[in-house]
């Protein structure tokens, strides 16, 4: 996501009408909170649906998942994308659909992961750039799926 300046915020009907003159500062912004919280729910509505569509794409119905990882996959879809997942994380995917939480969460943190005596750990690749740019919210998915 990106942070909205007061003229975006405006714009997209987040904020009232405000007065602004290149060159000066901007001037604080009362956001109403009842069209950010709308906005969101529309946008969170999407990110859910296009879950769910992923997971039909790969065999898989997201609600034979577990309600937290239905949100774990909800939210990466916000974040990245349906198209921008379903391309580059397919054996994600793959593992959610088989519910192998483990695998799941190591095609997450890593490019390419290896099985060694029955552990997920990092292969040639290392960390993948999605765990390495997305910091806490990334490692707060890795350890939610190798609690299961």
């Amino acid at each position: 996501g990106h942070k909205l300046n007061p003229k975006e915020m405006v714009d997209f009907g987040l904020a009232k009408d405000v007065s602004y003159a290149p060159g000066q500062d901007w001037p604080e912004l009362r956001v109403d909170s009842q069209l950010v919280n709308k906005q969101f729910g529309e946008d969170y509505n999407v990110a859910s649906e296009g879950a769910g569509r992923l997971m039909e794409q790969y065999g898989g119905n997201i609600q034979d998942m577990p309600e937290d990882l239905q949100g774990l996959l909800t939210d990466m879809t916000m974040n990245m994308g349906t198209s921008s997942l379903g391309g580059k994380f397919p054996k994600f995917l793959g593992a959610m659909r088989d519910a192998d939480w483990k695998q799941a969460a190591a095609q997450l943190r890593y490019k390419d992961p290896v099985q060694q005596n029955g552990q997920w750990v990092a292969g040639p690749g290392g960390e993948s750039e999605y765990y390495k740019q997305t910091g806490r919210r990334a490692e707060d998915h890795y350890n939610t799926l190798l609690n299961y």
